[in-house]
């Protein structure tokens, strides 16, 4: 076994092992609703694992060196790439929000959030992605940076499409907990499992023109601010952001972005 697949399987076996430690104590301690701030909080350090693994493993094991410019992003130079990674997801919302109400979906939500609202958080959607972007270094660090980078050097699309299911996989006990999906919770990590492919793909267009783990935290954190707009308890498998609605615009964007073999370093 070489020292890279035993850093990946190392890798994984700690993300997994640890974070679902942490995130089963959160179960025990009885937190609701899984959406409220308190929750998420409390599970913030199992989110965490993946850049401490990460660390770990590539010190260890691959004995990868750290250079600065892993953690120092050139902004001056990478701009339209951190704007798109900023944009996109506020793109596809509005798009998915815009297939929702074509095809009445939204009724099926069991209340919405009016139109005003969500164009408001929009509006502030830059300003919370950036000042939230380093919460989501715990994660990017590692599932990006490290696990989908190292997968399949030399099959990108490969890599992003396995790495997008580990991820989701990582992420059931907290879907399980009703995170993101207070009832059907099973067809909601179906869902859930096909938005992370995509955004796997999507990221890793980011990372490949960039290198810079930050402009990877901010596409991420942009699309998890997007969360503010759920519209409701019910069917958010189908409409919600992280829900099937969204795949399709999404798709669109990913399907351009490998056609045009941007997922290539």
């Amino acid at each position: 076994m070489t020292a890279s697949s035993l850093g990946l399987l190392t890798y994984a076996a700690l993300t997994f092992c640890l974070s679902w430690g942490a995130w089963s104590l959160v179960k025990r301690s009885g937190l609701t609703p899984a959406d409220s701030m308190r929750f998420q909080l409390a599970i913030l350090p199992g989110a965490c694992v993946p850049a401490a693994a990460a660390a770990l493993v590539r010190w260890a094991i691959t004995q990868q060196r750290f250079g600065a410019q892993e953690f120092i992003s050139q902004v001056l130079t990478a701009w339209p790439y951190y704007i798109a990674g900023l944009l996109a997801p506020a793109l596809v919302a509005l798009s998915s929000y815009g297939l929702t109400r074509v095809f009445e979906l939204d009724r099926h939500s069991g209340g919405t959030r009016s139109v005003s609202s969500r164009l408001s958080f929009l509006i502030t959607l830059p300003l919370v992605a950036i000042l939230t972007a380093p919460f989501q270094f715990g994660e990017e660090f590692g599932w990006r940076a490290f696990f989908q980078a190292e997968l399949f050097p030399s099959w990108p699309l490969v890599a992003a499409v396995v790495a997008g299911l580990v991820w989701a996989l990582w992420h059931l006990p907290l879907i399980r907990m009703g995170y993101g999906y207070p009832t059907e919770r099973w067809k909601g990590f179906g869902a859930f499992s096909l938005h992370l492919v995509l955004l796997s793909i999507f990221l890793g267009w980011v990372y490949a023109r960039t290198g810079y783990i930050w402009a990877v935290s901010l596409a991420h954190m942009a699309n998890n601010a997007i969360g503010a707009l759920l519209p409701g308890r019910d069917k958010r498998h189908i409409i919600d952001y992280e829900g099937l609605g969204s795949a399709i615009p999404l798709g669109v964007i990913c399907l351009i972005l490998v056609l045009t073999g941007g997922l290539a370093r």
